[in-house]
């Protein structure tokens, strides 16, 4: 059994549900259904349709913030001292 409904959004969250379901190749009416399915009947942590979910939710990241993360990593990096902590001859027998 299915019932329609219309919903009046505003343009940020209109625009919002269209960016989102674009990203997974759904109309936005499909997106919304998925959203509000996963939000209203759920199911048990660690069953195959939980795990499935999960893999079909993942997350989406735009060039931007790939971008952004690269530049962090980037900015985090140390330098690397090869020298050695020991001796040169340490090791050897006298």
């Amino acid at each position: 059994m299915s019932h329609t409904m219309t919903l009046e959004l505003p343009s940020e969250i209109y625009e919002a549900v269209t960016r989102a379901a674009s990203t997974k190749g759904l109309r936005p009416s499909e997106w919304i259904i998925d959203n509000l399915r996963r939000q209203f009947v759920s199911s048990p942590p660690g069953s195959p349709q939980a795990i499935l979910q999960a893999l079909k939710d993942a997350p989406h990241v735009s060039s931007e913030d790939v971008s952004a993360l690269e530049q962090a990593i980037k900015e985090g990096e140390l330098p690397v001292d090869w020298t050695s902590i020991f001796e040169e001859n340490e090791g050897e027998k006298l």
